[in-house]
């Protein structure tokens, strides 16, 4: 997966749902790994730039590890 991989999910998303935002839009089944993996795509940055842009309102996660792990994510994207 690539960063414009994330813009071409989104704009598929958003077509299916024949709308041009959304207010809640969600990284599913995080783990450690899985959060290491979208770091190194940048995804905060993308998280940036769509709300920015008004795709979005609001980012999250929906999260399967140990609590260390939730720490060191919860802790990096504000």
């Amino acid at each position: 997966m690539k960063k414009k991989d994330f813009y071409k999910l989104l704009n598929e998303q958003l077509a299916n749902l024949r709308t041009d935002h959304l207010d809640f839009y969600l990284l599913h089944s995080l783990d450690i790994k899985r959060f290491n993996d979208m770091v190194e795509l940048v995804v905060f940055d993308f998280f940036n730039e769509i709300k920015e842009k008004g795709f979005v309102k609001h980012v999250g996660f929906s999260f399967h590890d140990e609590y260390s792990s939730f720490e060191k994510i919860i802790k990096s994207y504000s």
